[in-house]
């Protein structure tokens, strides 16, 4: 049979593996966003660059984005 202090350290035991998981899912959550934001960033800048006169390229802010 089981001691009594048992029961409490595998209460214990399971506290410490569920927090190591959320802390593993928090991180790749939020290098998951970080990526799709960067991305997001990238294709803006690429899809909405226009040259103007004098070869400077200047932020074209369509009426047509949605906020």
């Amino acid at each position: 049979m089981a001691s009594p202090a048992a029961p409490s350290a595998l209460l214990g035991d399971i506290r410490v593996l569920i927090e190591a998981a959320r802390q593993r899912a928090a991180s790749t959550v939020n290098s998951e966003l970080t990526m799709l934001y960067w991305r997001i960033g990238q294709r803006i800048h690429t899809q909405v660059r226009i040259p103007r006169d004098g070869g400077h390229d200047s932020m074209l802010m369509a009426d047509s984005v949605p906020a």
